[in-house]
């Protein structure tokens, strides 16, 4: 086989991979689609669901989901790495302004 061929080939999808009727395969396109479904009403109910769908689509890609439930767990993860970095910043910031003011651990309690 010749390395033309090769390359045509890693740049076509399987067929398995296609849509046999046209609908999205994956999680966040689907979401994708229900937001064009949402604007299309063409009121203002339904451009505020389909930008609300638009955030959720991107933060679906972001995390990488393929399922709602991977998405909320891997969401959940996020928001507790965040909570755990605001948590570590408030006791440093604790801790320095205790020793601008003279005091130790050890004068907790």
């Amino acid at each position: 086989m010749s390395s033309l061929a090769n390359a045509r080939a890693s740049h076509h999808s399987s067929p398995a991979m296609l849509p046999a009727n046209g609908q999205p395969l994956t999680l966040a396109e689907q979401v994708d689609h229900e937001a064009l479904a949402f604007r299309s009403r063409g009121d203002s109910i339904g451009q505020f669901i389909a930008d609300h769908l638009d955030r959720l689509a991107q933060l679906i890609r972001w995390t990488g989901a393929q399922t709602p439930d991977q998405h909320e767990e891997r969401m959940e993860v996020w928001d507790e790495e965040i909570r755990a970095k605001w948590f570590d910043r408030g006791y440093e910031t604790a801790l320095e302004k205790a020793q601008t003011q003279g005091l130790s651990l050890d004068d907790r309690y």
